[in-house]
């Protein structure tokens, strides 16, 4: 018995340890071309919203790439919505956000710019990209006039999935 609670508990404790790590891979087909993906799930803490998943996606035959985080709410149009990103080699200092787009079923919200609230200053999502390799860990709410839900991600490794979807070199604004 005492080995099955040991067991039980190291199992508990060890599974989030693990279950927070970049994913990358690549695909595509005849229709739509190729692509790279580089993703990884989050933490949240309301049910249903609480494995949120970050992701950045970079197809062929586009200049440019897809930066989105989904199942971390629902969200509406016209409902004001706002979503933070706070760092943690920056606390205290808010990206606010508004989505440029929202998938058909609210559960997928897609990034462009983002404002920072120490000094307003306007930053771009490859802007953004360099700071999620720089810090450990990223924390991200959503909210609108509904309620709010807070999410993390893990950013070890953050770095080589993301340079897997878009090299060094191209990460500029």
């Amino acid at each position: 018995m005492k080995k099955l609670i040991l067991f039980t508990l190291t199992t508990l404790l060890v599974n989030p340890l693990f279950s927070q790590t970049w994913q990358t891979r690549s695909g595509g087909d005849d229709f739509d071309g190729n692509y790279k993906i580089a993703s990884i799930q989050g933490v949240g803490e309301e049910f249903p919203y609480n494995e949120p998943a970050m992701a950045f996606i970079k197809w062929d035959n586009q200049e440019d790439y897809s930066f989105y985080i989904s199942d971390a709410d629902f969200l509406q149009p016209n409902t004001g919505i706002e979503i933070i990103f706070v760092f943690d080699n920056e606390p205290g200092v808010l990206y606010r956000t508004y989505p440029s787009s929202l998938s058909a079923d609210g559960k997928t919200s897609f990034f462009n710019g983002f404002t920072n609230s120490e000094d307003l200053v306007n930053y771009s999502k490859y802007e953004i990209l360099q700071k999620l390799m720089t810090a450990s860990t990223v924390s991200v709410r959503f909210s609108d006039r509904f309620g709010k839900n807070d999410t993390s991600f893990n950013l070890s490794g953050s770095t080589k999935a993301i340079n897997f979807v878009i090299p060094e070199n191209e990460l500029t604004a």
